[in-house]
Formats: C-alpha cells, structure tokens, sequence
C-alpha cells in the first residue's frame, strides 16, 4: 500500500473545447499555474515549464499572452498545463474543435502526441471518426442517446508525427470502414 505524501500526484487533469487559461498570465506563467499551487520551487516550475513549452512547440513564445497566440498555441498551452501537472489522466473534450482543419492537423497531432509519449491515460472525446483513428490506440464509437458502446476498435501503427503519410491515410479509412456505417 502507498504511504499518504504531502505532494499529491492529481489524478486527473482537463482540456476542453471552450479555451481555459488565465490572460494576465504568459503562456510559460499558465503552465506553472497548478505547480506554483502546490507550491513548487520556482527553480523547478522553470525546468518542468521549459520542457513542456519546447515539446508543444512554443519556446519562442513562451512569454507571449494568450491574446497574442492563435486558437491552436493556446490550446497548446493548455495542453502543456494539463501535462505539466503530471496527472495520471488527461481528459480532452473536444480540444480542437473550434480550430479549421488546416491548424487542427498539425496542432493536434504534435499536442495530442505529447501526452502519449508521456505515457499518459489519454481519453478524447470527439465527434470526427478520422481524428479518433489518427490520435488513438483504440476507438470506441458510441450510441446517441441513451449512450452505450455501439463498436471498440482498436488502432495501431501511426507515426508519432503530425504528418500523414499515405499508407496512414489508406489505414484509416480501412478501419473507417470498420466501424458502424451510422456513426460515420
């Protein structure tokens, strides 16, 4: 049995589809949020915050405001907050839905990568059956109302990019194919 700690670990952590950041705050002050919170040494929140703005891509805005950044850097910050925070499970609710499609292929797969690397529980919840496919190790389609497991597939093999390439592109709509004609 674990021994109770004075630094809890959180067990999860948000990144939803309505942007959530504090805009008086830098994008590198919006990742140190939760660890000044738990009281951090600032030396610390430095290193942790560093490494996750040069994995999301943002190093040379890392003193940028969030008005400054477009819709898809500031959902990146927010996915380094929510990583930054060292949660067990990162819960993402539509996160790029409100960007076109031109910036959520690139923004979501280097951000939605970040948290796999990290070797995170990841649950993202979308309504696109090719970003499911192109994000996930498995997919799980569900009913409307009342909501139940209509089809689990699971999916494997992508590059850890945010490229496509075109076997990708042929393997995701082979297991488009796969799933419930109706959820498509």
């Amino acid at each position: 049995m674990a021994s109770p700690s004075s630094d809890p670990v959180p067990i999860a952590d948000g990144v939803f589809r309505a942007i959530r950041y504090s805009r008086w705050l830098n994008v590198k002050e919006n990742i140190c949020f939760g660890l000044r919170e738990k009281r951090m040494p600032q030396a610390q929140q430095d290193e942790i915050a560093a490494h996750y703005v040069a994995k999301v891509g943002l190093s040379s805005f890392q003193h940028h405001y969030p008005k400054m950044l477009s819709g898809g850097m500031q959902q990146r910050t927010a996915i380094a907050r929510a990583l930054a925070n060292d949660p067990k499970i990162i819960l993402l609710d539509e996160p790029f839905g409100a960007l076109d499609n031109q910036t959520r292929g690139p923004d979501a797969g280097a951000s939605f990568r970040s948290g796999k690397s990290e070797r995170k529980t990841v649950l993202f919840v979308t309504h696109d059956i090719e970003e499911a496919i192109f994000m996930a190790n498995r997919v799980v389609v569900m009913t409307a109302r009342p909501g139940r497991v209509k089809a689990d597939v699971s999916v494997t093999g992508f590059r850890a990019s945010a490229t496509l390439h075109g076997q990708d592109v042929r393997r995701i709509f082979g297991m488009k194919r796969r799933l419930p004609r109706d959820s498509q």
